[in-house]
């Protein structure tokens, strides 16, 4: 082969090196341009990813609020067959969020609701007094009807406290399930894991110390993560 190569003429020469130079440059040029539409690509998912786990976050946010997060898996469920593209969408707690909820239960909840229940039976206090010199009818009726009421908040308030003493379990659903939960929990840093035409990103949410509780963060720095496939 190296002989027939000295056989050829100058020309000939210089059109095959010209030639291969050519094709080792198409080859650069099609991976260039590959490589290229894929770095825009995944800058487009993680910029889409991050707006979308900001709507979730939101989302939870809001139904923490108005105390419905009982129904966050079934919208979860939704937004995984109703987004084109989505394949399932969850979210993963992290191991100190429960222990943080009952801390705050402890010094915030169940202390305001011991003190609501002693100002009610202040009010009990106060109207069986009036009850007992009462002699109308219709006034003691009234008394009588108030002081049921204030009976039956007592009754909320110590459900609420007995419910905030419960070790609350973390639901299966969001306990974390392989390597890429644990580590996005461990170092609070965006995963974005692409194996061909699919992908998978983790996107965590910490709450910071000085959130407010109308944000729904409930005053404590803690950690969960919004996973997307």
């Amino acid at each position: 082969m190296k002989k027939k190569f000295r056989n050829l003429s100058l020309g000939a020469k210089v059109m095959i090196t010209i030639g291969a130079a050519l094709v080792v440059l198409t080859a650069f040029d099609v991976w260039f341009s590959t490589k290229k539409e894929k770095d825009i690509m995944y800058k487009d998912i993680k910029k889409w990813t991050f707006v979308f786990a900001e709507n979730v976050r939101t989302t939870l946010n809001t139904l923490m609020r108005e105390d419905k997060m009982d129904i966050r898996f079934s919208m979860l469920d939704a937004m995984s067959k109703e987004i084109s593209g989505v394949e399932h969408v969850r979210i993963i707690r992290g191991p100190k969020v429960d222990e943080g909820f009952r801390m705050i239960d402890e010094q915030e909840l169940i202390p305001r609701e011991m003190e609501a229940i002693k100002a009610y039976k202040d009010d009990i206090a106060s109207l069986e007094g009036d009850l007992r010199a009462a002699r109308d009818p219709d006034e003691r009726a009234e008394i009588k009807e108030e002081i049921e009421d204030i009976k039956g908040y007592i009754a909320d308030a110590e459900a609420k406290i007995t419910k905030a003493r419960i070790v609350r379990e973390t639901d299966p659903r969001e306990v974390p399930k392989d390597d890429l939960d644990r580590e996005v929990l461990a170092t609070g840093k965006p995963i974005y894991h692409f194996a061909g035409d699919k992908g998978r990103v983790l996107i965590p949410y910490i709450a910071q110390k000085s959130c407010s509780s109308t944000s729904g963060c409930r005053k404590m720095a803690r950690r969960a993560t919004s996973s997307a496939r």
